[in-house]
């Protein structure tokens, strides 16, 4: 199992240790000072968690018993419920997706992004503060609030859904370039 050179292809790792755990800390979204004690075995616990979805069924063992010899308890159970997540549901952790995938979330949520715009609708201070007017004006929320808040939480949450797409395309250095396994 190829851990810490299938991820370095894809995020261009530096090298040194503390370095790589604040960047794979940041990627994973774990706090930095779960990771501070053992370095060496929490970078390679981080790798197989991002490789875990692409792994087959005995990697994915073997990438398991890394993960739970971080020597940190909390650490390894954090990891390891993020490796299994990405199997339940690839979208709650980007890092997870392929680039193929990751290009396609994109566009997707561009697309998305787009028609709203051209129905008017987009995620605005001003549009916020004119529905909360609205609320407190007519001191409840009718049908056609209800609706627009809707909308607007739609449009909201598909413009953070892009921006984390974005961000996580920007973190990887070999999009174009074929890793092994993204």
């Amino acid at each position: 199992m190829a851990n810490l050179d299938s991820v370095n292809q894809l995020y261009k790792l530096p090298k040194n240790e503390n370095e790589k755990i604040v960047i794979l800390s940041r990627i994973l979204d774990i706090p930095l000072h779960l990771s501070k004690n053992s370095q060496s075995q929490a970078v390679e616990a981080m790798c197989a968690t991002i490789l875990y979805r692409h792994l087959d069924r005995l990697d994915r063992l073997t990438a398991m018993k890394i993960i739970r010899s971080t020597g940190n308890p909390i650490l390894s159970e954090r990891l390891a419920q993020k490796a299994v997540d990405t199997l339940i549901n690839p979208q709650w952790h980007i890092w997870s997706l392929t680039n193929d995938e990751l290009k396609n979330d994109i566009a997707f949520h561009k697309k998305f992004d787009q028609i709203a715009n051209m129905l008017g609708y987009s995620v605005s201070a001003l549009g916020a503060k004119d529905l909360a007017k609205s609320v407190l004006n007519q001191k409840r929320l009718g049908k056609k609030g209800w609706t627009t808040l809707v909308i607007w939480a739609t449009v909201h949450f598909n413009n953070k859904e892009l921006q984390k797409g974005e961000n996580e395309m920007a973190n990887r250095t070999s999009i174009n370039q074929g890793s092994e396994f993204h």
